[in-house]
């Protein structure tokens, strides 16, 4: 792909979260923007996503180490509620380490992380496997900005991140594929670091493969991931992550795919998704209660 030089630019929204402190306890406070698309008061899977990459990250700060996978289970629906976020390193060595993070919500625990960390050596980078020609070509930046969202379904759906982010759509070799921007930091006052823009654009890994033909039948269900496995070979540079899907297959319900991870200086890594058949009309939604996940 042609590079271009990386351009991070400043927010112009509200952050996702803001700390209220309390004695050795942070708690963080969900603005609107991290609202999620199947039902009014819970979260995007994404935000809740980017909290784990930075429990994880400060656990080992300093350590030299890089980012390389992120496993998330999102096993229960994330209510629009303060949280709080647990982190423990699991390993600690010259060239790995693990953290294991937890996301709690009036006590109880919502989400859970894994994270792994290796040292990057002086080396020179192998060829991509992906052929000649199959590369995600760079934003077109004069290409009109999207929502995340179709129009057809944009009056069925509550407000919150999908309506935030900033989308460029593409089709390549009719696989979709999109390039997305954080126009807001994860936490208020705070640089959103790269691990932590990955970390919450990954879970829009299932939105993008959703566009294909055989998961979007207009028919008042979509599937809802609970899952989101991260791999970086390295960090991601820019302002615009790009997310291109690889394979989706889906058969009694359940459906897994795989996303290439692209930023301003070509694919820096991978996404696999689970995911369940979900109801997505504001009724039905509401009769789920909490099935969703």
């Amino acid at each position: 792909m042609q590079l271009r030089e990386p351009v991070v630019t400043q927010p112009t929204k509200t952050a996702l979260y803001s700390a209220r402190r309390a004695g050795d306890l942070t708690s963080w406070i969900p603005s609107p923007a991290t609202g999620g698309p199947w039902r009014q008061g819970f979260q995007h899977g994404g935000p809740p996503a980017g909290l784990l990459a930075r429990a994880a990250e400060r656990a080992i700060a300093g350590s030299g180490l890089s980012a390389t996978r992120l496993s998330i289970d999102l096993h229960s629906p994330i209510p629009q509620r303060p949280l709080e976020v647990l982190a423990e390193v699991a390993r600690q060595g010259r060239r790995v380490a693990v953290v294991a993070s937890r996301l709690l919500a009036d006590g109880s625990e919502v989400a859970r992380a894994t994270a792994l960390f290796l040292r990057p050596a002086d080396h020179p980078p192998l060829p991509s496997f992906l052929g000649a020609g199959a590369d995600l070509p760079a934003p077109d930046l004069g290409q009109e900005v999207e929502s995340m969202i179709p129009r057809r379904w944009a009056q069925r759906l509550p407000p919150g991140f999908h309506f935030e982010v900033e989308v460029r759509w593409s089709q390549q070799d009719q696989r979709p594929a999109a390039w997305i921007r954080m126009p807001m930091a994860l936490v208020e006052g705070e640089n959103t670091t790269p691990f932590q823009r990955a970390a919450i654009l990954a879970d829009f890994g299932n939105a993008v493969t959703g566009r294909s033909r055989q998961l979007q039948a207009d028919d008042g269900f979509g599937y809802i991931n609970v899952d989101i496995n991260l791999h970086l070979v390295r960090p991601p540079v820019g302002d615009w992550i790009g997310l291109w899907t690889q394979s989706a297959m889906a058969e009694g319900g359940i459906s897994q795919s795989q996303v290439a991870m692209y930023d301003d200086c070509g694919r820096c890594g991978t996404v696999g998704l689970a995911s369940l058949l979900q109801p997505r009309s504001p009724g039905a939604a509401q009769r789920s209660v909490d099935g969703e996940r």
